[in-house]
């Protein structure tokens, strides 16, 4: 087990990429070898273990202190914002949602117990949304639908969460998105 770890090891070093999942397969393997040596060392003696047991409980703490305080490292800052928005989705009416220029959906997908239909900005403009419905908008697009927080541009358009990054706007009217600036270049 201990030769398989460091061959692992050993290629994990030779790629160029250095991605973490090469690495994985490395964790049962050294868990195992950590486990045999710890038995081995705590057999010599009752303080020996002791001690072993001490250094654990203190790796253990360490390790779980250096996760918690990378977990926002992690993580984009993005993604609790759409967890926030999936929830909204999810504890109002049905309807169905639209994303406006946003590709990544899987959180929001998952806490709102849905499937966006994405709208490309590009090939978006002029199209019809049918009420109800949700729309998930970062807060540059908003602009297009709301002249400040509780004036909308458009009748029948409410904010129903709005963070730095993303609004989520309900809409109990047909509305034809406008034509975006982005797509008259």
């Amino acid at each position: 087990m201990l030769l398989s770890s460091i061959f692992i090891i050993v290629l994990f070093t030779l790629q160029k990429s250095h991605l973490g999942t090469y690495i994985i397969p490395i964790f049962p393997l050294l868990a195992i070898c950590i486990a045999i040596l710890f038995h081995h060392l705590s057999s010599i003696s009752e303080i020996f273990k002791k001690v072993l047991y001490s250094v654990f409980v203190f790796a253990l703490l360490f390790a779980a202190w250096v996760s918690l305080g990378n977990l926002y490292v992690k993580v984009p800052p993005y993604t609790y914002e759409e967890k926030a928005i999936g929830q909204t989705y999810r504890n109002n009416s049905p309807a169905p949602l639209y994303s406006l220029d946003w590709n990544v959906h899987e959180t929001v997908n998952y806490y709102g117990n849905t499937k966006i239909s994405a709208i490309d900005p590009r090939s978006g403009s002029g199209k019809i949304l049918k009420a109800p419905f949700y729309l998930f908008v970062t807060i540059p697009a908003e602009t297009y639908f709301f002249l400040a927080p509780d004036k909308p541009a458009y009748e029948g358009l409410k904010i129903l969460y709005q963070g730095k990054i993303f609004a989520l706007i309900y809409g109990d009217k047909d509305l034809q998105l406008p034509t975006f600036i982005c797509c008259n270049r």
